[in-house]
């Protein structure tokens, strides 16, 4: 006799809604050093599409506004309304839930959804006629740096679903009792992983500047 079961669980990280789907990444692998993104790998790594199984993806962009006709008032609107000195910020909260089939005394992951939710925050600025061309083009390149580097920690959690996915299926048949306590210590580790990452990420990048996000 087969039995399915449903175990949900999760974690919170504390920086456009898509649709459930089957996502897909890359996995890169250089010098043992392996990555899950979702552009193409470099010419000289490892590379291999993988699935990350069925992702609800919510995470949503909001916007704040901020105003100026000139670069200095526009930067001392900006500073105002900044979140703890950051123009950009972003949050995500990765929850799964999986099935299990029962085979014998044992249980076996037979499926895995995972929910990201979250918020990227972004500052926004409707320029009057009189703004001078420069400045649009200036901020034009900012704000697109500064998504590109938010997005950045979007794609950690992109990451972590992935690697948890293979995590889960690895472990095969195990006892039914203790297999949520090992899926959450699984996860839990590969959380605090990625949550240095984060931190590295923001510090190689000096939260956004080296990407061209400085305004």
């Amino acid at each position: 006799m087969t039995v399915a079961t449903l175990v949900r669980a999760g974690a919170l990280f504390v920086g456009c809604w898509i649709g459930l789907a089957q996502a897909q990444v890359n996995k890169c692998e250089i010098g043992g050093r392996v990555s899950f993104q979702d552009t193409p790998c470099a010419p000289s790594e490892r590379s291999a599409v993988v699935s990350v199984g069925s992702t609800n993806n919510r995470v949503a962009t909001r916007y704040y506004d901020v105003q100026g006709d000139t670069y200095q008032t526009l930067h001392e609107s900006l500073s105002r309304k900044s979140n703890g000195g950051f123009h950009g910020s972003t949050n995500w909260q990765v929850n799964y839930q999986y099935e299990t089939r029962r085979e014998g005394n044992l249980c076996r992951i037979t499926s895995v959804r995972f929910t990201l939710e979250g918020e990227i925050r972004l500052p926004r600025w409707q320029p009057s006629t009189t703004v001078p061309e420069a400045l649009k083009r200036r901020w034009e390149q900012y704000i697109a740096a500064l998504e590109k580097h938010e997005q950045g920690h979007v794609r950690h959690a992109d990451e972590l679903i992935a690697n948890a996915r293979q995590h889960f299926f690895a472990l095969g048949a195990q006892a039914c009792e203790s297999l949520q306590a090992q899926t959450q210590s699984r996860f839990n580790d590969l959380l605090r992983s990625t949550q240095a990452r984060e931190r590295e990420y923001d510090v190689r990048t000096s939260h956004g500047t080296t990407q061209g996000a400085i305004f």
